[in-house]
């Protein structure tokens, strides 16, 4: 999967992701998209600022799912009672699978597509319509994905080499981690790290806590402590949030500075 975002939304920094069991996610890379004649696009509808809704057809189940380019694809254990052919399988401790004969998003078909079942519907009360799920990155590996939200729609192609169309296009090379999570080079305070590319987020930058070492005492006193609960960091227990407005930051070609423009 080769990917190009018209517009950065959210950044997902990743840290202390190997505490996770890596056989699990690639056990959940599976599924075979059928070839494209023609670019497929998909409407989208935007939710709590910019979660983007999409409607999947599930073994002929129509649902709601949210678009997720920075998790794996997963959805309600309430949707084994709905799937009748839904195939279960247990692939960690406490971890289960479903399988998908055929996931359907308006032109595009994956066959026999994995996704991790969960109490799902607790997570995204964002919107009056049940959500079910997500469309996560095994699924969009298999295409070239466009997403504008400026027509709030997403553009599937077959694979193809990407080039930059004018000046003001920005091309970023994307690595691919555990084991198909895009991310782009970064840096925050100038120091080096891997951004995720996270369309399920309601905010546009999320930080580890651990973060918040490499300011400096003046810049501490500018974090806000979060009333109740915000947002948990994959992978740990801590559920402190902050919210901070950061001077400079750099992905790929891109510099944000804290005024919000890029340059």
């Amino acid at each position: 999967m080769k990917k190009y975002l018209c517009s950065i939304i959210a950044i997902l920094i990743l840290s202390g992701c190997t505490s996770f069991k890596k056989n699990a996610f690639i056990k959940m890379t599976g599924g075979t998209a059928v070839d494209l004649q023609k670019p497929v696009t998909v409407p989208f509808k935007i939710i709590s600022t910019h979660i983007m809704l999409v409607e999947p057809i599930l073994d002929g189940y129509p649902c709601s799912f949210v678009f997720d380019t920075g998790g794996i694809a997963m959805m309600d254990t309430c949707m084994i009672d709905k799937i009748k052919n839904m195939e279960v399988t247990k692939i960690a401790e406490k971890v289960k699978m479903g399988r998908i004969k055929e996931s359907k998003l308006n032109g595009l078909i994956v066959k026999d597509m994995n996704f991790i079942l969960n109490p799902f519907t607790d997570t995204f009360k964002v919107s009056n319509k049940p959500i079910y799920g997500m469309i996560g990155s095994n699924f969009i590996r298999h295409f070239n994905t466009t997403i504008d939200y400026q027509k709030n729609v997403l553009v599937f192609e077959n694979e193809k080499k990407l080039k930059k169309t004018s000046a003001k296009s920005h091309l970023m090379k994307m690595d691919i981690i555990l084991p198909c999570f895009p991310t782009v080079p970064a840096s925050f305070k100038h120091i080096p790290i891997k951004a995720m590319l996270d369309t399920g987020l309601n905010y546009p930058f999320v930080f580890p806590l651990s973060q918040m070492e490499n300011l400096s005492p003046v810049e501490k006193t500018k974090l806000v402590k979060a009333k109740g609960y915000f947002a948990k960091w994959p992978f740990t227990t801590k559920t402190d949030n902050y919210l901070y407005r950061a001077e400079n930051l750099v992905i790929g070609d891109i510099e944000c500075n804290y005024s919000g423009t890029l340059r």
